[in-house]
């Protein structure tokens, strides 16, 4: 396992690109941050509901860990996961 290093909102294993990583954040129910995201990592268990690029909302039912799954936004209703944090 590589070491790992955690500065100024980047995340970055030894040897390997830095990604972007920002906690979400809700505002009037939703997080749609102006560049889309392209992972998540979830802190604790629970649906998200997340609207890909194409649009259409769905519910994931995430465990704790890190996921390949980006989207333009998060809605806060319907999303029971905690300490979501949104890569890209």
């Amino acid at each position: 396992m590589n070491p790992t290093e955690l500065t100024n909102n980047s995340y970055k294993e030894t040897g390997q690109s830095a990604i972007n990583y920002v906690d979400v954040t809700f505002t009037g129910g939703f997080y749609a941050p102006t560049v889309a995201f392209k992972g998540l990592l979830i802190g604790v268990a629970g649906d998200v509901v997340l609207t890909g690029a194409d649009g259409v909302a769905v519910t994931l039912s995430l465990d704790t860990g890190v996921f390949p799954f980006g989207g333009i936004k998060i809605t806060e209703t319907g999303t029971t996961a905690t300490s979501i944090v949104a890569l890209s």
